[in-house]
Formats: C-alpha cells, sequence, structure tokens
C-alpha cells in the first residue's frame, strides 16, 4: 500500500507497522500481518494530514538537546544506580541522535491505533478536558511513539515491548513501551512520553512518574528486574529538549505529594501528634476530675 491511499478498514501491525487493509472476508484474529507474518494486529485510523505536516513542521525546526530540569527537580527522588544511570542516559542520548539525523517525514506514521475500536472502549473526556488540546496530544503521542520505535530498531540493549505483564497482587496490566536488558537475568520497562510545550515541568509528569513505577513495581513482581527500577523518557517536540530518568522506590513519596496526598511518614507523624493530644488531653481532664471530687468530699474534723 502507498502513503497516498487510504484504507477503507485498516489495519496495523504492532511489530512492524505495516498498514494494510483488512480482508473483507476475515476479522482482525484471522489472519496475519503479510509483510512480517505476526499476528500482533489491532485497528488503525488514519492520522489527517494537516495534522502530520504541523508535527513534521516542528521536528524539522531545531536539533534536541538534553535538559537536566526535571532531574534537579527529582534529585533526592531519582535511583542512586549510578551505572545504570549512565547506561540509560547513553542510550537515550542514541534516540535523540537519530531524531536529529533523520527526516521525519519518512518516519511519522500515516496510520494510528484505533483505540476506541481495538479496546471496544469509548474514551470519555472530562468537563475541564479541552478536546481539541487532547486530541493533538494523542496524535504527538503516536506520531512521536513510532518514531521513538524505529530509533530504538537500531538501538542495542533496547527493544519493543509489544506484550501486557500481569500479576495478581497488581489491578492493572503492565504495558511500557519498550524493555531495556543489559544481561540476561533482569530487564528494566521503559516508558517514552511527549509533552506539549512549556509543560516539561514536574507537577506536568506526574501521572507518567506514576505509570512508570507502576510498570517497575510490575517487574520486580514477576521477577524481570530488581528494586522496582523503571526508565522514563520525557520530551517536548516544541521546546526541542528531552530528560531520561531512572526511577525505583525513592520516587514513591513524590508520586504520593504530586498527586496531593499526605506521604506515609507524614501521615504517621500525624497519628502520633493525634495520639498524643489525646493523652494529654484524657490525662488533664482526670486531674480536673479528682480536683473537683476532692473539693466536693467533707472535711475531717480535727
Amino acid at each position: 500500500m502507498t502513503v497516498e491511499e487510504i484504507c477503507t478498514d485498516p489495519y496495523l501491525c504492532l511489530d512492524c507497522d505495516n498498514v494494510d487493509e483488512i480482508p473483507s472476508d476475515l476479522d482482525l484474529n484471522d489472519f496475519c500481518c503479510d509483510v512480517c507474518e505476526s499476528g500482533n494486529l489491532v485497528y488503525a485510523i488514519h492520522i489527517h494530514g494537516g495534522h502530520r505536516k504541523r508535527w513534521v513542521k516542528t521536528e524539522n525546526s531545531g536539533s534536541w538537546k538534553r535538559n537536566k530540569k526535571l532531574e534537579k527537580s527529582l534529585k533526592n527522588d531519582l535511583s542512586l544506580n549510578k551505572e545504570l544511570t549512565k547506561k540509560t542516559e547513553k542510550i537515550t542520548k542514541q534516540i535523540f541522535d537519530f531524531f536529529n539525523e533523520s527526516d521525519s517525514e519518512a518516519y511519522f506514521p500515516h496510520y494510528r491505533v484505533n483505540f476506541a475500536r481495538t479496546s471496544k472502549r469509548t474514551v470519555r473526556l472530562k468537563r475541564r478536558d479541552n478536546k481539541k488540546r487532547t486530541k493533538q496530544g494523542s496524535i504527538r503521542g503516536e506520531l512521536y511513539e513510532v518514531f521513538f520505535l524505529k530509533a530504538i530498531d537500531n538501538i542495542e540493549h533496547i527493544e519493543r515491548c509489544n506484550q501486557s505483564y500481569e500479576h495478581s497482587d497488581r489491578k492493572n496490566p503492565a504495558k511500557p513501551d519498550a524493555v531495556i536488558s543489559f544481561d540476561s537475568v533482569h530487564s528494566f520497562p521503559v516508558e517514552f512520553k511527549t509533552v506539549a510545550k512549556d509543560n516539561f515541568l514536574l507537577n506536568k509528569i506526574q501521572k507518567h512518574l506514576s505509570q512508570s513505577h507502576s510498570q517497575g513495581i510490575m517487574f520486580d513482581k514477576l521477577n524481570l528486574s530488581k528494586d522496582c527500577i523503571s526508565v522514563l523518557i520525557v520530551c517536548c517536540p516544541e521546546d526541542r529538549i528531552y530528560g531520561t530518568l531512572l526511577l525505583d522506590n525513592r520516587i514513591r513519596g513524590r508520586i504520593t505529594h504530586l498527586k496531593g496526598r499526605p506521604s506515609k511518614k507524614k501521615m504517621s507523624r500525624t497519628r502520633n501528634r493525634e495520639r498524643q493530644e489525646k493523652e494529654i488531653q484524657e490525662r488533664q481532664n482526670r486531674e480536673r476530675e479528682d480536683k473537683r471530687k476532692s473539693r466536693n468530699s467533707p472535711q475531717k474534723d480535727n
């Protein structure tokens, strides 16, 4: 199929990014990809040409540069594994070097996943959500996610992840964008996220931190990794900046804080303070009662 053609009923192969028509006499689960013969197929939807051109123009507007703003904001919450941090930063640099050296027109997809049809669920926006901005963000994310996948196809120690992971102790399954492996024993989930202009800020990535850390916990429970380690790569196409965050259990308190909930340590302090105040109040009440009884008791004759 050429890029000029628009499929009326397209499918997308998650293994090789091939897009083609679903045969009229078959269901999505009844056939394999024409290119790689994979059965990992989803329903697809065409990306409007105007939206795609906008991001192609943005991608051609300048070079990507690393920005340590998020790392500095989380300097007390990121993993202390310096060796692994250095290795993941090297991989991230290779990804954005690929972005800088590649033609986005050739790598940005013309189709994206039709989430509603594939999952058979309707996405309902909250009242405060801007429908237009949400749609633009979704298209931006899917265009750059494919660009990201094309990049890691040529990088060692990182590969696509097209499967979900489940554990009885976890409510929701985990499906990272990629997996990093430096040995045959441990693998670490990688989540790739884009943010809107001027949103390369800590309070704008709370959900991304939570999602990435949840994936790290899942891999730890399945004995695929240790220390609940996960990698979050965040970038802002319009500001042309990116950052890498290596997460482990140290991030839990910050995630809780960003959600507007008190940390476990603060909750424990609050409970102790309330218990102490209650004990003081009870002691004062007993002392007042004892004094009252003493005043009302009959005086003994001398």
